[in-house]
């Protein structure tokens, strides 16, 4: 299995083994391994599926959630918080995995680029006040 797709089945298995009550920050957490204070209230160290993901970053495994939203393997229950929802596909993606594509997030803060100065916003401002004379 690619490992695109390998990570979208964690995810999924993610959602389902903490009852799809809780968030995509939260699942994250959990596939990372990271013992906050709510994954250890919940006892959710103890899951199999508690650092799976360790290694990736944050923005590569909401990359996954959010192509697994627009798939249709998960909803986002919005009236409920945001709560992510596995459904009926992404059941049968967890038994007939296939090939998935994601694409991560663009980090537009690490790029930073200025824009070449250019003189002549004064010579403009002088054009225009002799114009209007």
């Amino acid at each position: 299995m690619e490992k695109a797709a390998t990570r979208k089945k964690t995810v999924i298995e993610t959602v389902l083994a903490v009852k799809e009550n809780f968030k995509a920050d939260y699942i994250i957490d959990i596939i990372q391994g990271k013992e906050t204070s709510e994954v250890q209230a919940h006892l959710h160290e103890d899951l199999e599926v508690f650092g799976s993901g360790m290694g990736e970053e944050d923005k590569t495994w909401n990359a996954v959630i959010r192509q697994a939203l627009i798939a249709g393997y998960l909803t986002k229950e919005v009236e409920n918080y945001g709560l992510l929802k596995v459904t009926d596909a992404g059941k049968k993606f967890l038994k007939h995995p296939k090939s998935f594509k994601i694409t991560e997030d663009n980090d537009f803060e690490e790029v930073e680029e200025e824009a070449p100065a250019r003189g002549g916003g004064a010579c403009a401002v002088d054009l225009l006040l002799r114009r209007r004379k």
